[in-house]
């Protein structure tokens, strides 16, 4: 569940992006254009940026660190977060 909740995250980040047509073909590409062209702005809190970021790292540290296991706790905090990132496309 958390991998599915970086990839929808991720995934709306990318089509708010689109919305201003823009495209990324990176991660890293998505998570820093999301921040200049939307929290920057104001236009979304900046909680969802940092969700972002967090989402990344929970990612990378599944996919990379096979010492490190994701917490349930952290597992949780991310599926809320994709879910809020899912309602806020809705709102934009």
């Amino acid at each position: 569940k958390v991998w599915l909740m970086r990839v929808n995250s991720a995934d709306v980040a990318q089509a708010l992006l689109l919305g201003k047509q823009l495209t990324f073909s990176t991660h890293s590409g998505v998570i820093n254009a999301f921040g200049l062209h939307f929290i920057k702005s104001q236009e979304i809190a900046a909680d969802y940026h940092r969700a972002l970021i967090a989402a990344e790292r929970v990612r990378l540290q599944g996919d990379y660190d096979a010492e490190d296991e994701v917490s349930a706790e952290m597992a949780q905090q991310q599926i809320e977060w994709a879910e809020r990132f899912l309602s806020l496309q809705s709102k934009l």
